[in-house]
């Protein structure tokens, strides 16, 4: 069943003829990989018990002082970030150039850059309750100080595994991975490590491949990927991903003694586990070692002449937590739905993080006419323990908020852009249920179900753009950097516009229209921050983000395809 999902879902995505179908989202098609099993049981109690749609409450909060993960379970547990780095991989499968013979554009540089985003968008959340940035995996020490439990299970009935604390890393023997051993990982990352101070990867007998360009992250990330079709670099770097995951999500049960069910994060929904941010996060460490390899970026590249951002402002940045719905109908039988006369739809109500849209004011002064590429970040300002991070530090650990094109004319230009226009973002999903009616009602001349040939799945939740904050504001800055789009443009490209969440997900059919590398000019060490307070096309703005404790709400939620605003009340 899973893997029927996972062949159609990936087909639907990659072939020519199907662009633009859309597929329901993952949580509703395995909802109990994502929704806790008290719940699911409490939908199958419900279930026919009356005619009426019935709605089950997902109480997901809880906190334990012995373990401050419980408090980022709103955002871990988030259904749509997990269904978007599912989607991400698909769109980006490792064995796509064994099977196709050609690569998928960039494809090792945007896994970089998504895993990048995911863990400095996780650590803001974290800075949002005073935890300290995640820590990365110590293969050396072999222990994993955090357990988890995932409150999930099987579409048969089993059980996630629970991870318990200070879990030994062991060496793996089960019939699904073969043997995997705690030192051929550690050998990998050292020889990664290797090549990365060297400045080039090895590609065969007596072949080597420069990683000292822009490029280079690109190669890199295939390798640590496991995306590259090459056999003598495969078996010299390995597949320091699969290996990975696999000691990892096989440390409850390392000889398959108990034939344990896979655990959380060996699946798609495998960044429900917070040790999935400790992993990528060793990864980070490594892709952040050879950006920093690299030259930085002089005054006069990324300096624009004659272009000036003379202003910033943003409206009110307010988070809130909100209810949400989600259809469960699918951990029921399809036999026995069809034998009721009018099938009972059964919800989960959960909660998750929103936001209040908001838009950006951009003051600019040109003396010339044209096409200008925006880009729009958020970093920290203060660590959990209440220390300035430095400018170098601050680059790093930034999200992107928005990447688009615009016009610039000569003379005084502001430049408005709202929230929810964000080439990052995708909007919440149709769910099953809704998907379905809109079908049947196109079919029967009832309705109107557009095809949208350029529509991506893949997306980070527009809903999550914005970390938690704090109640009475916590600070961050907003750098606002702006280029000429004739000095990146990548010709035989479709515009950024069409593309949906390009700045993260990358295009499916062609390239990537930017050819600047991706987090730019972020991207790379910052010895001298005068080169960036003397560029007048870079711009840091301080803002404050609000968090609103929950009680009656007023607020504005746009629905993807539905131009329509919803006031909503709860």
């Amino acid at each position: 069943e899973g893997q029927f999902v996972y062949a159609l879902t990936t087909a639907v995505l990659h072939r020519e003829d199907t662009r633009g179908v859309r597929l329901p989202p993952q949580y509703e098609i395995f909802p109990e990989h994502f929704i806790n099993s008290r719940a699911i049981y409490q939908a199958y109690k419900q279930k026919g018990l009356k005619k009426e749609p019935v709605t089950v409450e997902v109480k997901n909060k809880w906190y334990s002082q012995k373990n401050w993960e419980n408090l980022l379970q709103y955002y871990t547990d988030d259904v749509s970030l997990t269904t978007h780095n599912h989607l991400f991989h698909k769109s980006f499968p490792t064995w796509y150039e064994y099977v196709n013979g050609k690569e998928l554009h960039r494809q090792g540089e945007f896994y970089f850059y998504a895993q990048h985003q995911l863990v400095n968008r996780y650590n803001l959340e974290r800075l949002s309750h005073n935890i300290p940035t995640v820590r990365a995996v110590e293969w050396e020490t072999r222990k994993v100080e955090y357990g988890f439990n995932p409150q999930t299970i099987y579409r048969n009935g089993e059980e996630f595994p629970v991870r318990y604390d200070d879990m030994e890393i062991q060496d793996v023997h089960d019939k699904k991975y073969g043997k995997v051993l705690v030192r051929d990982v550690r050998d990998y990352e050292r020889r990664i490590r290797s090549a990365i101070d060297k400045q080039f990867v090895l590609k065969g007998e007596y072949q080597v491949q420069s990683l000292n360009n822009t490029e280079g992250v690109n190669v890199l990330g295939q390798i640590i990927y496991g995306a590259h079709n090459n056999e003598e670099a495969h078996q010299y770097y390995g597949n320091l991903n699969r290996y990975s995951h696999a000691l990892l999500g096989r440390i409850v049960d390392p000889e398959g003694k108990y034939n344990l069910a896979p655990s959380v994060i060996e699946q798609d929904v495998s960044i429900r586990d917070p040790l999935y941010y400790q992993l990528k996060k060793q990864y980070d460490n490594l892709f952040q070692q050879h950006k920093y390899h690299l030259r930085p970026y002089t005054k006069e590249q990324i300096e624009l002449q004659g272009v000036t951002v003379e202003d910033v402002q943003v409206t009110e940045m307010k988070t809130f937590l909100e209810p949400y719905e989600i259809t469960l109908n699918n951990i029921f039988d399809e036999t026995y739905q069809t034998q009721q006369e009018e099938k009972q739809v059964v919800k989960a109500k959960v909660e998750r993080l929103n936001h209040k849209p908001y838009q950006y004011t951009i003051q600019v002064q040109s003396q010339q006419e044209f096409d200008a590429v925006v880009r729009i970040y958020l970093a920290p300002k203060y660590n959990a323990f209440g220390q300035k991070y430095t400018p170098q530090e601050q680059s790093w650990k930034a999200v992107e908020l928005d990447t688009f094109v615009t016009k610039v004319n000569t003379g005084r230009n502001t430049i408005v852009r709202r929230s929810t226009e964000s080439t990052v973002t995708h909007k919440d999903y149709y769910g099953y249920v809704e998907l379905k009616q809109k079908v049947i009602d196109a079919l029967q001349g009832q309705g109107e179900f557009e095809i949208n040939k350029n529509y991506r799945h893949c997306g980070f939740p527009a809903h999550l753009l914005l970390p938690r904050g704090k109640v009475g504001g916590q600070e961050y800055q907003l750098i606002v950097y702006i280029s000429n789009y004739n000095d990146e443009k990548v010709t035989d490209a479709q515009p950024i516009y069409q593309q949906g969440a390009s700045s993260i997900c990358g295009v499916l059919k062609g390239k990537y229209p930017l050819a600047k590398p991706l987090g730019y000019p972020l991207d790379r060490a910052i010895p001298n921050v005068h080169v960036f307070e003397q560029t007048k096309n870079f711009f840091v703005k301080d803002v404050l983000i609000h968090h609103q404790e929950q009680h009656q709400q007023l607020h504005e939620v746009d629905v993807e395809g539905d131009n329509k605003i919803h006031v909503v009340h709860f």
